[in-house]
């Protein structure tokens, strides 16, 4: 199994528009679709976002928040999965639920981090 890295991107809009009863029902089906995967044995691993963030941009300037028009899409999930293969990786992500709520899905390989440099260099 190679590991991949989905980001759920979602527009602002549709993240306050949803009821509670919308909610309820997204996370709902969010985890029966998650615990089906990881039963599979694509070992999922969630980690949601807040919309509240900090921005840092080039040689450590502050900006804007890019996320702060109501088009605009900020990250609200990212997870962590093994597949088979990239086909596979991107065969699940269009299974997710959170698609029917307007999320967008982006699939990349994931690799970890190179070595260290020494210090000093």
């Amino acid at each position: 199994m190679q590991q991949f890295v989905y980001l759920f991107r979602l527009p602002r809009a549709k993240l306050t528009a949803l009821t509670e009863a919308e909610r309820t029902e997204r996370t709902r089906n969010n985890r029966a679709w998650a615990q089906q995967l990881n039963a599979a044995g694509h070992r999922l691993s969630p980690h949601i976002m807040d919309i509240a963030g900090h921005w840092i941009g080039p040689n450590g300037v502050d900006r804007p928040d890019p996320a702060a028009g109501p088009d605009a899409e900020v990250t609200a999930a990212i997870v962590f999965l093994e597949a088979r293969d990239f086909d596979q990786a991107v065969q699940l992500a269009r299974t997710h639920p959170g698609l029917q709520y307007g999320a967008s899905v982006e699939v990349h390989p994931w690799a970890p981090p190179g070595p260290l440099l020494p210090s000093g260099q």
